[in-house]
């Protein structure tokens, strides 16, 4: 039996994945998210300030600085008695956007230890993304303490994608207690086939027992699930004892596994001997990106230890990839540490693309850790600064801080299509991170293009949490194309949440291209989850456009699983454009599978000779 302690710091970590570390901020958890997770569970007393919990709760979240703030809430949650729990996440949630270092996701495996229905109820009321996170870390606690009833949660859950993640959270908690029975989910492929939740298994067991993870990976079938399970052991077992880990990984039979454990072996070898991570890789690896993605990590190593020989290194290459991209390991890790030296040392390199790339690398670096600095560089070198990388710059300030990007965005060409894309995207974002500051600045912007822009991206952002409101906003958009896609991505969206509600919203809209569309795009999701009821919902609609297009997406999504049922449904279509369009999709992927199949129901279909022949002879 694993100790709480352990399947909390799994369930806070991987709960990052899916739920950010931010309250209402979905982000990328780094690596070493669980390590704080287990030396701040394991460090700090369990026990809160005196007084209150209200008023403990106040102080702690009064705190400027971040750390600090994280530390005295993780205290106070530490030590939260039966009854407590709900009253200390309705004030923390109450700040909206506040970074607490993932203290959320504790509070709720241990609510869920004592209590798993009412922490669980309160988890489902929450908003994404932090509901993600909040239902992970319930559900990861409940399984442990009673997997029955955790199972027969998820199994009254309606089809879509929560189901399908809490099956994968499920499975996850599950593998860490019992290797067999996550191996034969993985062999039945219900298994979590998502690099963060199968990590922290396989990083359970790789720890606790090297050799029997190796054997029950290596006992899987060929394939993806195969291949990730045998680069994450090498990642973790080079970590503990590399050179039995590059000894495993030399013996692996030559093809895609044994470089991916290579690979893995060279970048947990290259935290401690960069040198020789390179020399590994330049020896081992097949030449191409896989090389040369390993060569660039284990040299950006290099040069945080020894910037100095890493360069030289780096100049006895030969002109090509493999240099260049060793080049742009030392530029990267040369940022983190001086990215004004970094820049001063690319503008000195011949002009060429690969110098243009080095300068956008350092630049995301230093817009990432010094905005102000960044920015003003820019506003004095515009003559560095090429279009191509101020868009790189807005989009990935994007997806970390979207307030920077916006106001990134105004050194691009508000004439420029792929600039008006990039802010486009840039709403989007937003809207998906913090709605209310987004919607905020949607309203200062005046009538006009760029309004309409923004707006666009924001109901599509906007879709990904509150999908209600989403539709809302795009029922206000002027008829046309913009409005028709904005309807179509909020019923894409709402469908892998809740496909029923997203029915009856998309057949609530006025007649049109716009309500079609967003009953074909539910259609095309529901039919993955659920074809049956979705077959069925199709017939029942009447003949028409609304009809035909339903018919269209749900031929589009059983192609793959079954390519000659998506033809007989595609072939019933009742607008002949739209049937021989559909045709031909289902027909040109059905070909690449099994053309014999293909070519034969072509042959006796009720369609044209003259379609026939050009399917028959299409690529």
């Amino acid at each position: 039996m694993n100790s709480p302690l352990f399947l909390k710091i799994v369930a806070a970590a991987t709960a990052g994945i899916v739920g950010g570390y931010l309250v209402g901020h979905q982000s990328a958890p780094q690596a070493a998210s669980a390590l704080s997770l287990a030396e701040a569970g394991a460090t700090l007393p369990a026990a809160k300030p005196e007084g209150p919990l209200a008023t403990v709760v106040e102080s702690a979240i009064a705190e400027e600085k971040q750390g600090l703030r994280a530390r005295q809430l993780r205290r106070i949650a530490l030590a939260l008695q039966p009854g407590e729990h709900a009253a200390f996440l309705d004030r923390v949630f109450k700040e909206g956007n506040l970074w607490i270092g993932g203290v959320q996701n504790d509070v709720f495996y241990d609510w869920a230890m004592l209590d798993p229905q009412a922490a669980m109820a309160y988890a489902s009321a929450l908003k994404d993304p932090i509901r993600r996170g909040a239902i992970h870390s319930v559900l990861s606690a409940w399984a442990e303490h009673d997997e029955a009833a955790a199972t027969a949660w998820v199994a009254a859950l309606p089809p879509g994608e929560e189901k399908r993640n809490a099956e994968t959270i499920l499975m996850q908690s599950i593998g860490i207690r019992d290797l067999p029975r996550f191996i034969a989910s993985l062999h039945e492929k219900k298994g979590g086939n998502r690099f963060g939740f199968d990590y922290m298994v396989w990083n359970h067991w790789v720890t606790k027992d090297p050799r029997a993870a190796v054997e029950a990976a290596m006992g899987l079938p060929n394939g993806p699930q195969r291949n990730q399970a045998l680069q994450t052991l090498a990642a973790i077992w080079g970590q503990t004892d590399p050179q039995a880990a590059l000894t495993w990984a030399q013996l692996l039979p030559p093809g895609s596994a044994r470089n991916n454990a290579l690979r893995s072996v060279v970048f947990a070898l290259a935290q401690k001997d960069p040198q020789k991570a390179v020399e590994l890789a330049t020896r081992e690896l097949p030449g191409g990106w896989e090389r040369y993605g390993a060569i660039q990590q284990a040299v950006r190593q290099w040069a945080q230890q020894d910037r100095t020989a890493a360069l030289a290194w780096v100049d006895a290459q030969p002109p090509g990839q493999q240099r260049q991209q060793a080049l742009s390991g030392v530029v990267n890790q040369w940022a983190e540490e001086s990215p004004e030296g970094a820049i001063g040392f690319i503008l000195k390199q011949p002009n060429s693309p690969h110098r243009s790339d080095l300068l956008s690398q350092a630049m995301q670096v230093w817009v990432r850790n010094d905005f102000e600095g960044s920015f003003e560089w820019i506003k004095q070198n515009p003559e560095s600064a090429s279009p191509q990388m101020l868009q790189n710059l807005v989009q990935n300030a994007a997806h970390q801080d979207p307030e920077q990007a916006m106001a990134l965005s105004v050194f691009l060409s508000p004439d420029d299509p792929q600039s008006q894309s990039t802010l486009q995207n840039v709403a989007r974002q937003w809207a998906h991170n913090d709605p209310d500051k987004a919607a905020a600045h949607l309203a200062t912007l005046p009538e006009g293009a760029e309004r309409e822009r923004f707006l666009r991206g924001y109901i599509s952002g906007l879709s990904q949490g509150d999908p209600e409101a989403a539709g809302k906003a795009a029922q206000g958009l002027a008829e046309g194309k913009e409005q028709e896609a904005a309807l179509q991505d909020v019923a894409s969206q709402w469908a892998r949440l809740d496909p029923a509600a997203a029915l009856e919203w998309a057949s609530k809209l006025p007649e049109g291209r716009g309500r079609d569309g967003a009953i074909g795009n539910v259609v095309n999701q529901w039919a993955r989850d659920d074809n049956h009821a979705a077959a069925k919902y199709v017939n029942s609609l009447p003949a028409g456009g609304t009809r035909d297009r339903a018919m269209q997406q749900f031929a589009n999504a059983m192609v793959r699983e079954d390519p000659e049922g998506a033809a007989i449904w595609a072939s019933a279509i009742g607008d002949t454009k739209r049937r021989e369009s559909s045709l031909n999709g289902v027909v040109r992927t059905w070909k690449r599978s099994d053309p014999a199949a293909a070519e034969a129901w072509i042959k006796t279909s009720k369609m044209s000779d003259e379609w026939k022949q050009k399917a028959l002879d299409a690529k």
